[in-house]
């Protein structure tokens, strides 16, 4: 039988073989943002037009595709290039005055910051389109945080906050990131990372790394929060995707009992998180609650040690033994003074002695003179006495 092959549904390289402009019209091409810019062009009503809505919008898209880290790096490749000047829909006919200043596009992106929930409109769409046209997208999900820096400086503790107007950025904050490990010779290490600005958590597709959720916070903001957050909204605007998802991976920066309980016991998805190491004392391991003779240490890992009692204590933690009875008085038949035969209760001293001696509690310089049986005859002779006694007791 003849087989023909057939091309795979995404396969990124062919969009890395495709040339630079090509990439940036497959972009423009297929982004629903048609809403958005009919909100800013309507905005916009009849004050000058210098610089088009919908060609400063393409050319903010292409500074994303071809990765420029500034708004002044994106405007000397426009001044370079004509043709992304006419991909963006700037007029040839103006040359290098088609290309906005400084100031306008710092304008533009004060409108896009008020016109929010229409760009995470158009990103809530293209994540509908890909759970659609991707088998298996979103069932493997996984969460992670970030760095941004800013190239602002920070502002003096004591300094007033100034407005926010203009270019000056005064929300970015330092974040703190501490990672935890071990060397080649088994000693503890310590990895601090410092940042100013802000810090992305980003949830993804693991299987086709494609992004599912995001949020821009400070950079002091915390991750186990804020998955709490990234939750929420896949459940609000994308359900179907979280009702199709089996397991959520983190790292240990996510570890939260809440989270996980909402995870598994609220939407049945697995959390495969790393569990942070949060036990201080010398002891690896803890009796499990309402089984004696389990132990189980912080990852989860539970066992029954050989070392363990019958009493579920490990021996470090035995109490020590009560020393032997001492005799009490007789009476005249041999009887003490509680009704127990004399006979019996030096039966029963030994049989202490030799439980205690079998356990190590104490070491006798010399083997028992006796051991017998649990379940003997003469147990059960010498302990049917004792109760008849005592039963007799007035």
């Amino acid at each position: 039988m003849a087989s023909i092959p057939q091309s795979s549904l995404f396969r990124w390289q062919e969009i890395e073989d495709l040339r630079d402009l090509e990439r940036l019209r497959l972009v423009l091409g297929h982004l629903p943002d048609e809403p958005l810019m009919l909100r800013l062009e309507a905005d916009r009503g009849r004050g000058r037009d210098d610089y088009p809505v919908r060609a400063v919008w393409n050319s903010c898209l292409a500074g994303i595709v071809f990765q420029h880290p500034s708004v002044e790096s994106l405007r000397r490749e426009l001044q370079r290039n004509a043709s992304l000047r006419q991909a963006c829909g700037f007029d040839p006919l103006l040359g290098l005055d088609a290309v906005p200043t400084a100031w306008a596009y710092t304008h533009f992106l004060q409108l896009l910051l008020a016109h929010a929930d229409l760009v995470d409109a158009i990103f809530d769409d293209l994540v509908e389109r890909l759970r659609t046209e991707l088998p298996g997208f979103g069932r493997l999900l996984a969460i992670d945080g970030k760095a941004l820096w800013t190239h602002a400086r920070p502002r003096k503790k004591d300094a007033p906050v100034p407005p926010a107007a203009g270019r000056r950025d005064i929300d970015a904050d330092f974040g703190r990131k501490t990672k935890h490990g071990q060397h080649d010779d088994g000693t503890a290490r310590e990895k601090v990372a410092k940042w100013f600005g802000y810090r992305v958590h980003l949830v993804v597709d693991a299987e086709y790394e494609l992004p599912v959720a995001y949020e821009v916070t400070k950079a002091s903001a915390g991750e186990a929060p804020q998955a709490h957050r990234r939750l929420d909204r896949l459940k609000e605007r994308h359900p179907a995707l979280l009702e199709a998802c089996s397991s959520w991976t983190a790292d240990k920066g996510y570890d939260d009992g809440k989270m996980i309980r909402r995870l598994w016991d609220g939407h049945e998805v697995l959390p495969v998180i790393d569990i942070k190491e949060m036990w201080k004392e010398p002891d690896p391991t803890r009796v499990l609650p309402g089984h004696r003779r389990i132990v189980y240490d912080q990852h989860g890992a539970a066992s029954r040690p050989p070392s363990m009692t019958l009493d579920g204590r490990p021996p470090a933690s035995r109490p020590p033994s009560r020393p032997p009875p001492t005799p009490s008085a007789t009476t005249e038949n041999g009887d003490n003074a509680n009704g127990s035969c004399a006979k019996c209760l030096d039966a029963l001293k030994r049989r202490c002695i030799d439980s205690a001696w079998s356990r190590g509690a104490i070491a006798p310089a010399a083997p028992p003179a006796r051991r017998t049986n649990l379940r003997s005859p003469q147990l059960q002779k010498e302990t049917s006495c004792i109760a008849d006694r005592v039963a007799r007791k007035p």
